[in-house]
């Protein structure tokens, strides 16, 4: 339901739907474990509520929006089709769901629960930078199957150029405050044996969040195949890789594993999608510039003056490669705003 209306471009619907779904399912499991008690199988029943109600509430548009009018028909032709694309997609996100998991699993294994805790707590807040490259690979995907080749290489370069300039700020200043956050939120002891940890993977979610654009492409130009071969070629090397940097490197060698299929996975990806050689000038110098940040960030540990002026000339680059990887457009549409804005601002204080 969310594809067809995605396909439509009612991205503001499915937003809201997806909000509420989420919610829901939160808060319907509270609602009913406060009223009736804590029993699972009640629970479980709330939380799949939770998420029907908004679905159901999405049928309506649905048929206003792609049945009204159309009558539904089968085309073999079209089956065979959408079967081999669904099965290849489909391959693509078991493989990816295994690689994503098997750290963890890992870790559990084989150092026990309380490293699963030091992973886990900058591997949440690093999953989160996937939020804005995965909003606006939803709002590209429905335009870039009716596009011609050249214009889906122009959208998507766009869009890695946009991710670039507004992630590597962000990114930066996390792998420069990661040390003093970690302390103020976990405690000093696993604040400190997670601070590795937590660059590694915060650099990682970074390379992670710009093949999600490439990943969208293949998949939206027909091509999921090309993404499951990836997929499905990392993955026996990175088990063997999380394997042995768990057994000789600890956590840390987990998030270093991470890291690098994290940037090996871009590296396939974009390459494999044909943007490889347009981006790879501000790729270098955007990574460049982040493992900076990664080695200032971790002499926090040693030296805090050090770490102050250090940081305060990362924060400087980070901001000047921000802008200078953004397109020509989308610099010109941020100065408009910005000088929207400001006026406004300036006649409130008068």
């Amino acid at each position: 339901i969310n594809g067809a209306l995605l396909g439509r471009h009612k991205f503001v619907l499915v937003n809201v739907s997806t909000v509420a779904s989420s919610i829901l399912f939160q808060l319907f499991p509270l609602v009913v474990a406060w009223m009736i008690g804590p029993d699972l199988r009640t629970l479980l029943i709330a939380a799949l509520v939770g998420r029907a109600v908004p679905m159901i509430g999405m049928l309506p548009a649905l048929y206003r929006n792609l049945l009204r009018g159309n009558t539904p028909r089968f085309h073999a032709s079209e089956a065979r089709f959408l079967i081999g694309y669904g099965g290849w997609a489909s391959l693509t996100t078991v493989v990816a769901t295994v690689l994503m998991m098997a750290d963890r699993f890992l870790i559990g294994a084989l150092l026990g629960p309380v490293a699963v805790t030091i992973y886990t707590a900058p591997l949440q807040l690093a999953q989160r930078v996937s939020l804005l490259p995965s909003a606006l690979s939803a709002a590209l995907f429905p335009r870039l199957p009716s596009a011609t080749p050249a214009e889906r290489m122009a959208l998507q370069i766009r869009s890695l150029s946009l991710i670039m300039g507004g992630l590597t700020g962000m990114i930066g200043g996390g792998l420069l405050l990661a040390a003093p956050f970690l302390d103020l939120w976990i405690g000093k002891s696993l604040g400190h044996a997670g601070t590795p940890v937590a660059l590694f993977l915060f650099f990682g979610a970074w390379w992670n969040a710009l093949a999600i654009i490439s990943f969208s492409g293949l998949q939206a130009s027909g091509r999921p195949k090309a993404s499951a071969i990836v997929q499905g070629a990392e993955l026996l090397p990175v088990l063997i890789a999380l394997y042995a940097g768990i057994r000789w490197g600890g956590v840390t060698g987990a998030a270093a594993v991470f890291l690098g299929r994290s940037a090996l996975d871009f590296v396939l990806l974009t390459w494999q999608a044909g943007l490889l050689r347009q981006t790879v000038k501000q790729v270098s110098v955007c990574g460049a510039v982040l493992t900076v940040a990664m080695l200032v960030g971790a002499t926090y540990r040693y030296s805090v003056p050090l770490w102050c002026v250090l940081s305060a000339c990362c924060l400087v680059a980070l901001a000047a490669c921000s802008w200078w990887t953004l397109a020509r457009q989308d610099k010109a549409l941020l100065i408009g705003r910005l000088s929207r804005i400001l006026p406004k601002q300036r006649q409130l204080d008068l």
